[in-house]
């Protein structure tokens, strides 16, 4: 006997729902994304923690310049990195793997050139390096299309499975975060 799922138009399939469920919310797993304010593991390592997200921000936030078109919108995403391992490491690498995407599937990386000043961000700094057991954080901005703000999600990925340009979908072992 095949499972199905009802829905207004027909019945569907249980496997063919499941694709349209990852269609819709672009790190929606078995067990969904990682809630803002919760830490997960994030490689070798390395902890992450979303504290918090400004969507829009560049309209509401003063010092960062000129507005931009319409259609584009500045993102701030606060983060916290923990590193865990031996000795001391270097943030920028870790940084450098952190991406969002939305419903359009275009993937944003974070933008420097629009990091609001502060005393106490890792990009001030030149993201520098963390002790064992220590933590850094920071506020990244990302720069992306106004339809994908409801929907963005924020993933990290392992140095070991990066590429350039990113791809979409994102490699499985990539660890998602929720930013609503």
């Amino acid at each position: 006997m095949r499972r199905t799922i009802s829905r207004s138009a027909g019945v569907l399939p249980a496997a063919f729902a499941a694709l349209i469920l990852i269609q819709a919310a672009p790190g929606f797993g078995a067990q969904g994304p990682v809630p803002i304010g919760r830490t997960a593991a994030i490689g070798a390592h390395w902890q992450l923690q979303v504290l918090w997200r400004k969507a829009g921000a560049r309209k509401r936030v003063p010092g960062l310049g000129t507005l931009p078109p319409a259609v584009v919108e500045h993102d701030l995403v606060r983060v916290k990195l923990t590193y865990l391992g031996p000795g001391r490491a270097q943030v920028l690498p870790v940084i450098e793997n952190l991406e969002t995407v939305g419903k359009r599937h275009q993937i944003y990386g974070a933008d420097g050139g629009c990091n609001p000043p502060s005393g106490t961000d890792f990009p001030r700094n030149g993201y520098g390096t963390v002790r064992a057991g220590r933590s850094a954080d920071g506020t990244l901005c990302f720069v992306i299309d106004a339809r994908d703000s409801r929907s963005l999600e924020l993933y990290a990925l392992s140095p070991a499975n990066t590429s350039y340009p990113p791809t979409y979908p994102p490699p499985a072992t990539a660890v998602w975060f929720a930013l609503r």
